[in-house]
């Protein structure tokens, strides 16, 4: 069109014009017959370092898709590690709670504070499902070393039933 153009100050004032901006427009690079604009310089560029762009839009995405990956386990592991303190200050309680020397005189045995972990297991209605089948897969497990069969079978039945629950809901 600039070729074409009416007043003769808007056309190419030589042939020699006219084809500089033909060999660019065959290089790929900005014409001087069309307005500088941002977005066409752009699109030269990019067309003139199409390798190059593409690398970097596939390190973009792969950054992108990486970050997300990061933050995904980040808050995988933020849930766990709340969790493993939770159970660490129950358990912690729940060893605090053993007193050689409590005021009865009687001798405290590990099945008095098992007992007693679980009055404190259900009497927190606060806690999440998770903590609570962690402490008791501890209690049935203490339970069966110390060869007490029915107590460690409540704690390990109730932890068998979460654990089918969790994988009928995930399927």
């Amino acid at each position: 069109l600039k070729a074409l153009a009416k007043a003769p100050a808007q056309r190419y004032q030589s042939a020699r014009e006219l084809a500089e901006d033909i060999d660019r427009y065959l290089r790929a690079e900005p014409i001087l017959a069309r307005p500088p604009s941002a977005g066409y310089q752009l699109r030269k560029l990019v067309r003139r370092h199409l390798v190059a762009f593409g690398f970097a839009a596939c390190v973009f995405v792969l950054t992108a898709a990486s970050a997300v990956w990061v933050s995904l386990l980040y808050s995988e592991a933020w849930r766990e590690a709340d969790k493993a303190t939770q159970i660490n200050v129950f358990l912690q309680k729940m060893l605090a709670s053993y007193d050689p020397y409590n005021p009865k005189g009687q001798a405290t045995t590990v099945s008095d504070v098992l007992k007693e972990a679980t009055r404190r297991l259900e009497s927190d209605r606060g806690m999440a499902p998770e903590i609570e089948v962690a402490i008791r897969e501890t209690i049935g497990n203490t339970y069966l070393s110390l060869g007490r069969y029915q107590e460690a079978e409540s704690h390990l039945w109730r932890v068998l039933q979460f654990r089918e629950a969790q994988l009928k809901a995930s399927d």
